[in-house]
């Protein structure tokens, strides 16, 4: 049974003069509550209804905030510890300690003319200046080369 939005719950009961005076017990999650019937009282009333506040011992379930928050906050604790164990990691190298700095050494490609490893970012000048090739052709050149390397990265 739902309770309204206040968090009341109604029981209607039929009630007949014989039942006058009778006990009756309710038993709500484990906790027994006693409510006697008193129909002269229920006939004094002015919307002909009997109310018993009844308030449970128990303590609430925990709400949903709480544990969202410990969720994030191990989440959060896993994802620090992650960024920590990486940092540390990469810092034990020399190369790392560089990279951290902002010091990252040039991808070296082979040049597809003469064999030679040229850093990425000076191979169309290689290729125009050692090969006399046309900034077009060797921009060409160039790009099928570093294409080769990004499908090896996939």
């Amino acid at each position: 049974s739902i309770t309204d939005t206040y968090g009341y719950y109604s029981i209607v009961i039929d009630l007949t003069e014989e039942e006058d005076e009778l006990d009756i017990l309710l038993n709500l999650r484990g906790e027994n509550f006693t409510h006697t019937i008193d129909i002269q009282a229920h006939r004094d009333s002015t919307n002909n209804q009997m109310t018993q506040d009844i308030q449970l011992e128990q303590n609430p379930p925990p709400s949903g905030v709480f544990f969202g928050f410990g969720c994030f906050i191990v989440l959060f604790t896993l994802v620090f510890v992650s960024v920590l164990m990486r940092t540390g990691r990469m810092l034990s190298t020399k190369q790392g300690r560089m990279e951290f700095m902002g010091m990252k050494q040039a991808r070296m490609l082979e040049c597809p003319t003469c064999k030679e490893m040229v850093a990425q970012h000076e191979l169309v000048m290689h290729l125009i200046v050692e090969h006399d090739m046309e900034a077009f052709e060797a921009g060409e050149l160039a790009g099928k080369v570093m294409r080769r390397t990004w499908s090896e990265e996939e």
